[in-house]
């Protein structure tokens, strides 16, 4: 993964850069707002960590023509929570909620597939995509999305709400029923 680490301090910076280093990120340093511009276009970071006091251009200067240059690139950021059929997936908090319930915590996994399924209401998603989607390149396998699916489905689903997850025999998941 690589950071474009942007701060003046080249004291902090330093100390930053040596720990993300160590913990296996390519660090790219900037120490002002310009320089961490063109390092942005030209590096295509996967994360950028700004200060907001910064020479030449503030880390908000900064940080609004990021979002500019996103947006020309038609790149989209994914919302904070996702909704679907009366059931709401807080993303930031690994937290869903159904109506004026109250907020049911998920494992990252559990959390990881309910939003693969919400992001395609009705659409039948296949057992491979969703492992695809969960567990990544680590891999996963079907007895173990079978179990995930079973576990979230204890904590969304009762006697009185039923029917969030559809399994398709044969063919993998669907949230709020197949088309």
């Amino acid at each position: 993964m690589k950071i474009l680490l942007v701060e003046d301090d080249l004291a902090l910076s330093d100390v930053v850069s040596f720990t993300l280093r160590r913990a296996g990120y390519d660090v790219q340093p900037a120490y002002d707002g310009a320089v961490a511009l063109e390092l942005f276009e030209s590096g295509a970071p996967d994360l950028v960590l700004l200060d907001l006091n910064l020479p030449k251009l503030d880390g908000l200067g900064v940080c609004r023509r990021i979002r500019a240059v996103m947006r020309r690139a038609g790149v989209q950021i994914a919302p904070a929570t996702l909704a679907a059929q009366g059931l709401v997936l807080d993303r930031s908090r690994g937290e869903v909620q159904l109506g004026d319930g109250p907020p049911v915590h998920l494992t990252g996994l559990e959390a990881k597939l309910l939003e693969a399924l919400m992001r395609e209401p009705g659409r039948v998603m296949a057992a491979d995509a969703l492992i695809a989607a969960v567990w990544g390149p680590e891999g996963g396998d079907r007895t173990m999305l079978k179990q995930l699916v079973y576990r979230l489905r204890a904590k969304i689903e009762d006697e009185e709400v039923a029917g969030f997850i559809e399994t398709v025999p044969g063919i993998g998941y669907a949230f709020g029923g197949a088309e």
